[in-house]
This record gives structure tokens, sequence and C-alpha cells, in this order.
């Protein structure tokens, strides 16, 4: 894999942001950071979003959006694309998208991507017994 880091930090004016619906142990999410690199699922590639918030008494915590990189502007739903998915993880943590929809916005310009989301994910470990809760947020950043 040929990954393709543009930039670590935020440019101003863009962003990750995302909250919870349902589930008050998930404080509204602000990333610090993130990285965009290309990645190739089968012989299509895609563009993974890595957004990352470190705050000083919280757990580490991580948002992967995977997008088609054509960045066409239409709603893609998690469930239907393989270039398209959803993750968070929160210090060892992992929970995957099950089900929803990943928007990507006309863009306003030639450097910006935008978009938002809304997902329904659920905890990867084996006595989960299948909870799932609703992870909404918006997104802005350069693209790759």
């Amino acid at each position: 894999m040929n990954a393709v880091v543009k930039r670590v930090s935020f440019a101003e004016g863009n962003f990750v942001t995302a909250s919870a619906q349902g589930n008050s142990n998930f404080p509204e999410f602000i990333a610090t950071s993130r990285l965009i690199e290309k990645i190739k699922i089968g012989s299509e590639e895609a563009l993974l979003l890595t957004a990352i918030e470190r705050v000083k008494d919280n757990p580490l915590r991580e948002i992967y959006i995977s997008i088609p990189a054509t960045l066409a502007p239409q709603t893609y739903n998690v469930q239907n694309n393989p270039l398209v998915s959803f993750g968070l993880k929160i210090d060892d943590k992992i929970y995957e998208s099950v089900a929803g929809e990943i928007t990507l916005n006309p863009p306003l310009d030639d450097k910006n991507m935008a978009g938002s989301f809304k997902v329904e994910v659920e905890v990867e470990v084996p006595d989960s017994d299948g909870k799932t809760f609703v992870v909404k947020g918006n997104f802005q950043v350069l693209k790759a």
C-alpha cells in the first residue's frame, strides 16, 4: 500500500466532529489531528480519513471514514459498498459500522472535501451481545 499523507494537522476552517445518540458515556468527539491515505480495496481506490482526538484526561479516540477516491458527491450506504466504511476506536475497543450512511457534499473549492455521517456501530468483541449505538457527525478536510 502506498500511503499518501497530505497533512497531519487541520487547515483553518477544517474539522471532524461526532456525537452519539442515546449514549451518555460518549462525550462529543472533536478531532485534534487527521491523516488521509489512498488505499486499494480490490482493484479500486478509496480514501481513508483517520481523525484523532487527543484530550488530556480522556482516552485516545479515533474515527476512520473510508470513501471512494472519486469523491463523487452523493450519499453512500456503509452496507452496500466495499469502498465505504466507518469505524470508531476508543482505547482498545473497536466499533464497526453495521448500518448507516456517509454523505459527501458537492465541493466548495478544489482543496477541500466535506460531508456528514450517521451510522450505527457495534463493538467488535465477543461479549458485546449485538449492542449498538448511533454516531453522527460532520467533516471538512483537505483532499489527499
